[in-house]
């Protein structure tokens, strides 16, 4: 409603002023999923014409309509405190839809974001589950204002922040979008509260692994990530390169032991890794971290029968 009266100053210090309703705007394309629906206007005449004509519809970009035909009116009087409304007349169009989700559609959309983590706004509109590949219902199907991805982008972080769950665009959503790129270089991925663990490797560098002639070197830093996140890397020395190269590495949502187990069990099954005397591992260089010693012995036992295996400690500092 815009304000057409007032405030007018009436007696016994009474003000008031007057509202009219400016009725509905909507979107003429027949194509448009906003065709025909009562979307709420701008509250100043001026941008209502500003959003018909330039700005056009949130959908399709197309020409929005001006209905103007509803003649309810509000009169707000002031005496004090104290404030009542009058309302003159019935409104003759539906209710607009909303501009806010319900809580019962936030939660269908956090559903929607606990299947697919890393979804981006372009799948989660075109209806695309890019964990599995399946086809699934479009959020537009939630409510009609998710029909853009900036108000999709929106409501998906939201949820995030709720759910603790990193956003895209910041350095997770990057890991998004090159899982899904370079399938093949992914071992294995969890993205829920509480439980953040990505591996990856290049699938070639196995050719270039000597476990017999030369130690693994494992290491883990904050630096490179953002707060709250380690990359642990594993090395070892490749004489083609004449240096140490990288063979396996992983993002954590922390320094713990099931993290480490996870990973050193991967590392083992990737690599292929023998302890049967054959060719077998000289050895995994640590850190002075008992999550990373523990992490490595839970991951031995379960990929092998022996009960011991020599560890080497690094120095670091």
């Amino acid at each position: 409603m815009r304000k057409v009266n007032g405030p007018r100053k009436l007696k016994h210090n009474v003000h008031r002023y007057t509202k009219k309703c400016n009725g509905f705007i909507h979107c003429t394309d027949k194509n448009c999923r906003f065709f025909a629906k009562q979307l709420r206007p701008p509250l100043d005449l001026e941008q209502i014409k500003k959003q018909c004509t330039v700005i056009g519809c949130m959908n399709c970009g197309g020409y929005l309509e001006h209905v103007n035909t509803c003649t309810v009116a509000a009169h707000y009087c002031f005496r004090g405190t104290k404030c009542t409304v009058e309302q003159i007349g019935t409104h003759n169009h539906g209710q607009y839809i909303s501009k806010h989700l319900s809580e019962e559609e936030k939660d269908i959309l956090a559903e929607r974001l606990r299947a697919d983590p890393t979804v981006t706004p372009k799948a989660a509109i075109q209806g695309n589950n890019r964990r599995t590949g399946e086809v699934v219902d479009s959020v537009i199907a939630i409510n009609p204002i998710l029909a853009t991805r900036d108000r999709t982008e929106y409501e998906l972080n939201k949820i995030r922040e709720e759910m603790d769950i990193p956003r895209r665009g910041e350095f997770l959503g990057e890991f998004g979008k090159i899982m899904n790129t370079y399938p093949d270089y992914f071992l294995h991925a969890q993205v829920v509260p509480n439980s953040f663990l990505i591996i990856y490797r290049s699938p070639t560098i196995n050719g270039y692994c000597r476990f017999q002639d030369f130690p693994a070197v494992t290491d883990v830093t904050y630096k490179a990530v953002e707060k709250g996140y380690y990359v642990c890397t594993t090395v070892i020395y490749v004489p083609e390169l004449k240096r140490h190269t990288v063979i396996f590495q992983a993002l954590l949502g922390g320094q713990k032991e099931e993290y480490f187990s996870q990973y050193f069990f991967a590392f083992f099954v990737d690599h292929k890794v023998r302890f049967d005397g054959t060719n077998s591992f000289l050895g995994m260089m640590l850190d002075f971290s008992m999550a990373q010693v523990n992490g490595f012995q839970q991951a031995y036992k379960r990929y092998t029968v022996f009960s011991c295996i020599y560890i080497c400690y690094r120095l670091t500092g």
